[in-house]
């Protein structure tokens, strides 16, 4: 049995301006059937723990204005972590709750309708880190994937209609590259073995994306109705997502040629259709 206490509190000033103050305890249970196996994990694992804060700050401007600050930090423990040698896995050291973290940042949004005219602007900080002591070849601190340092949107929305229920939304959102360990291919007798560099020492290329979103807003007595189409990617950007190595290959003569590297770019244009009922 887990729980996961959360509390707030806000105060509204003459100014229009609100601060606000919210903490929770969260918890994680490991999902992957692995870390649970009886031989290849441990059936004692626990749920993973997350202490969040958030400090936050609303402005209204006299003009339809909203701008938002948030400040936000986290601390991890129960982080669920695995040796990075082969010798320590042999020895019955598998997965462990002995893993910790932490993560802080900053969110800014500035919003704005003016009649059927209305507009955004995002802005996210970030900085995260996770520690395994069970490590011994790589670091035991480290920049896990999430580690996304910038995060920047605009976008723009007009309402249509005569009871401007019908909304269009057009976005640009742009990620700072996500952490990568570098990987490289060594000549090995008479084929290509790749050795790890650092973990998480390099980084992937920024992350595009325009997104196109159309929402028509229909009240009834005692239900209202809320339909979308949204296309994700819309100009199919081929941002930079995961690389791939091939196998070592051969020439006429059998000499070893090097791993050919690829990369798998981000998803190609995503359409969705969605239907909401609010009772």
């Amino acid at each position: 049995q887990l729980v996961s206490p959360r509390i707030g509190v806000a105060y509204n000033f003459p100014t229009r301006t609100t601060i606000k103050l919210s903490s929770a305890l969260l918890h994680q249970p490991p999902l992957h059937p692995l870390v649970h196996d009886e031989v290849f994990g441990n059936p004692d694992i626990k749920a993973e723990r997350n202490v969040h804060v958030v400090l936050g700050v609303d402005q209204l401007l006299p003009f339809g204005a909203l701008i938002r600050a948030e400040a936000w930090a986290k601390h991890m423990d129960n982080l669920v972590v695995n040796p990075d040698t082969e010798a320590a896995v042999r020895s019955g050291t598998t997965y462990t709750n002995d893993g910790s973290g932490w993560g802080a940042g900053l969110d800014l949004s500035y919003q704005m309708r003016t009649g059927r005219v209305g507009a955004v602007a995002q802005y996210s900080l970030m900085f995260t880190r996770r520690k395994n002591p069970l490590n011994v070849v790589q670091p035991q601190v480290y920049a896990p994937p999430q580690d996304q340092r910038h995060t920047a949107m605009v976008g723009a929305n007009v309402t249509i209609g005569k009871r401007r229920d019908w909304i269009v939304t057009l976005s640009y959102t742009v990620h700072s590259g996500r952490p990568k360990t570098p990987v490289t291919p060594v000549l090995h007798g008479d084929e290509y073995i790749f050795e790890w560099g650092t973990v998480n020492d390099d980084r992937y290329g920024a992350f595009h994306e325009i997104n196109l979103r159309s929402e028509i807003h229909r009240k009834f007595k005692k239900v209202k109705v809320t339909a979308y189409v949204e296309v994700l990617n819309l100009t199919n950007f081929t941002s930079d997502f995961w690389e791939i190595w091939g196998d070592t290959t051969y020439d006429e003569d059998g000499n070893p040629r090097a791993p050919e590297q690829r990369m798998f770019s981000h998803l190609p244009i995503r359409p969705w259709v969605g239907l909401r009922l609010e009772f």
